[in-house]
């Protein structure tokens, strides 16, 4: 990061990145410390937060590991979600009850590696205006997150199961985002397709 790099107020929202999942697709090892152009896959995430000044920081990991090292480095509250079964919205739930109430919370997945900066500051800027509506990203038939919640909705949501949050989205507003911009690293194919995507010769 230069110091000419641009800066966003955030002080009304808080940041969840959800680092949980089992991973059971990626087929052995944590596909969060799978190396990605030089570093592991979680810390992409982390670099387009960084040029954010959220009131809070919060990332949802099942137990440490060297590549969280660097999200607490950054002044993440490292939160562990021990139910890999609860889904998602176990780990929803962990992050929007250590929230303040009076903030937006952007929800991200730690395994989305090529989230742009950009994107993110159009959701916060569309939460904004949105008042009490959830804002989501929106790629062809996929909604979901990047996206911002009212704290107070997640805390409504049943305590375990994964469609619970999606029900969430019927009246949200959405933001586009380019389609290559959301994909997530769920197998070894899909980190492969990365890799040459960061280093294509």
């Amino acid at each position: 990061m230069t110091g000419l790099e641009r800066r966003y107020d955030a002080s009304s929202f808080a940041v969840l990145v959800l680092a949980a999942g089992r991973g059971s697709r990626f087929g052995g090892g944590d596909k969060l410390s799978a190396p990605l152009a030089g570093v592991p896959v979680a810390h992409h995430i982390l670099s387009a937060l960084r040029p954010f000044a959220f009131a809070q920081k919060l990332l949802v990991c099942r137990s440490r590991a060297l590549w969280t090292d660097a999200f607490a480095r950054d002044g993440f509250s490292i939160l562990h979600n021990d139910d890999a079964e609860g889904g998602m919205l176990a780990s929803l739930k962990i992050g929007a009850t250590s929230v303040e109430d009076r903030l937006k919370l952007l929800v991200c997945l730690a395994d989305m590696p090529f989230v742009a900066t950009e994107h993110l500051a159009l959701l916060l800027s569309a939460a904004a205006e949105a008042r009490d509506r959830i804002v989501a990203s929106i790629a062809g038939a996929y909604r979901g997150p990047p996206a911002v919640f009212p704290v107070d909705e997640l805390l409504r949501l049943p305590p375990t199961g994964e469609g619970g949050a999606r029900s969430l989205l019927a009246n949200a507003r959405f933001v586009d985002c380019d389609a290559d911009r959301l994909l997530d690293i769920d197998t070894r194919q899909d980190l492969f397709a990365a890799q040459k995507r960061f280093c294509p010769t």
